[in-house]
């Protein structure tokens, strides 16, 4: 039992909001291909970002619209979480979808 991962999306396109010491913004297109684009992020973002990182997954709202998954260094593959999650404190290059609305 417990929660489980889902994506946050607005239409085809999910905004990805990168955790390895730089805000680095990437977007997903309809065919899961990833186009890199470096743009900046709000505060208000950036601090809800932060609290993420310091929050267990089975803590977070779903009314948040707001979905984890990780990555390795210069790595794109997908890892997908669950209940079972560890808290996102212990995971350096974490990746944060939230709503593009």
């Amino acid at each position: 039992g417990g929660p489980v991962a889902r994506p946050a999306q607005a239409g085809p396109i999910s905004k990805h909001a990168a955790l390895d010491g730089l805000f680095t913004t990437q977007w997903r297109n309809s065919n899961t291909s990833w186009v890199p684009k470096t743009a900046a992020i709000s505060f208000q973002v950036q601090r809800r970002i932060a609290q993420l990182m310091h929050t267990p997954w089975h803590a977070m709202r779903d009314s948040e619209e707001i979905a984890v998954t990780f990555y390795g260094p210069g790595d794109f593959y997908r890892s997908h979480l669950d209940s079972t999650s560890k808290e996102l404190a212990t995971r350096r290059h974490a990746t944060v979808l939230y709503n593009l609305e």
